[in-house]
């Protein structure tokens, strides 16, 4: 607003200073000196004058109609970049959040690929001791490795119904089915399927009594 005043004032002085000019000249031409009584004789003379005489008036009011219109589009302007400053300033943000959106994807593609390469070198490991029949065991032990297969391939499947139920949260339709769950089956389950020696494998003992909680097991 003072910036709005400020230019009106100066449009306006200018408009009457270059007014002035119209009279003066014409007080010259008329009465050729500047004196009080050339003035007025040359206002006697000529009666014309007199609407001379207006124009600082006409031009200071046409001064401040250009301040007027002028603040306005200075005003308008700087509007103008403000807001390409505010889109420029949101721009730059939504490239850096799409940065992170992108760096986020590489990471859980990362993460997903660690995921189920872990069960399946397991199920492929063990399928392929079978097929070569370097699994001279008992009944006993063939079953164990039947049930550590089973589990390693239900631990892909529970990993790729956990990228479904991330695409149904997307959408706010994801679902949980939880039930009676004991973790310490859960943390057998993981010890059986670490990607190890066997010797090592089979040395680790845990000492775990049941412990029931509520919850989806996948």
């Amino acid at each position: 607003m003072k910036r709005r005043r400020l230019l009106i004032r100066r449009w306006t002085i200018c408009g009457i200073v270059f007014g002035a000019l119209f009279p003066v000249a014409g007080w010259l031409l008329a009465g050729g000196a500047l004196t009080l009584e050339s003035i007025s004789a040359a206002h006697a003379a000529q009666s014309v004058l007199w609407i001379v005489d207006l124009a600082p008036f006409v031009l200071g009011a046409a001064g401040a109609l250009i301040g007027v219109e002028y603040a306005g589009v200075e005003g308008a302007l700087r509007a103008t970049d403000e807001k390409v400053r505010e889109r420029t300033s949101e721009l730059r943000d939504s490239n850096t959040r799409l940065e992170e959106l992108m760096r986020s994807k590489d990471q859980f593609v990362a993460t997903v690929s660690h995921e189920v390469r872990n069960p399946l070198t397991v199920v492929l490991g063990f399928a392929d001791e079978l097929r070569d029949g370097l699994w001279n065991r008992g009944d006993v032990e063939l079953a164990e490795l039947a049930e550590l297969i089973g589990d390693q391939s239900r631990e892909i499947n529970n990993i790729i119904e956990d990228l479904l139920v991330a695409a149904r949260a997307e959408v706010g339709s994801m679902t949980i089915a939880a039930q009676t769950t004991d973790l310490s089956h859960e943390a057998r389950t993981v010890v059986r399927s670490c990607v190890c020696a066997k010797e090592v494998r089979d040395s680790i003992v845990l000492d775990l009594e049941p412990a029931a909680t509520w919850a989806d097991p996948a």
